[in-house]
């Protein structure tokens, strides 16, 4: 009987500690979960440092982006990007057949909302963790934003090139153009470039 006692008394302090570790897990991962009003907000980002603010200067919205830019980036970065809500199942089987074939990290598998996820919120890690963090907000920026907004705020924080940020920039800096002059070939060179 006393070894019963004893079992049962060790048994509910390790499910408790464990109901403990998970729910601080929950609020530390929860906490890091934007919230609808943080993503419509000004921001800075954190992978890059770039400032991201919807009607400053610097920001292009959708209708000022050329749109041979945006079918050259969805075409090369997302075809389904209009069809899914997130996350491209298709492609992640076919990185996962490859990267296993491979035996190391060949091929990626992001969609264009992970990618905003990664570049708004976390950091380069690849740990389960940080992927797991980036599928939640990718859920809470699918449900918060249209898929124009979610483009839209890839494309003026994206990279494309060192230490130049957003199509504004790039635009300027490789034909000295607006974004919604760029014509069909200057689109296809910035999809190019992108990571």
């Amino acid at each position: 009987m006393k070894i019963v006692k004893q079992t049962l008394k060790y048994t509910f302090l390790v499910a408790g500690t464990l109901c403990a570790i998970f729910l601080l897990i929950g609020v530390i991962v929860l906490g890091q979960i934007p919230s609808e009003k943080e993503i419509r907000s000004c921001m800075t980002t954190k992978l890059y440092k770039v400032h991201l603010c919807p009607g400053s200067p610097q920001y292009v919205k959708y209708s000022q982006i050329s749109p041979y830019l945006t079918k050259a980036v969805v075409m090369t970065e997302d075809s389904a990007f209009w069809q899914h809500n997130g996350f491209d199942f298709s492609e992640l089987q076919k990185s996962l057949e490859t990267n296993l074939k491979k035996g190391r990290y060949a091929r990626g598998g992001s969609t264009i909302t992970q990618q905003l996820a990664k570049n708004l919120y976390l950091s380069k890690d690849k740990t389960l963790t940080r992927k797991g963090l980036e599928a939640l907000i990718t859920m809470k920026l699918e449900k918060t934003l249209s898929k124009k907004e979610i483009i839209e705020r890839y494309l003026n924080v994206v990279q494309f090139g060192k230490d130049l940020y957003g199509v504004k920039k790039a635009a300027q800096f490789y034909f000295q153009k607006s974004p919604s002059q760029l014509d069909v070939v200057e689109s296809a060179f910035l999809a190019f470039l992108l990571p």
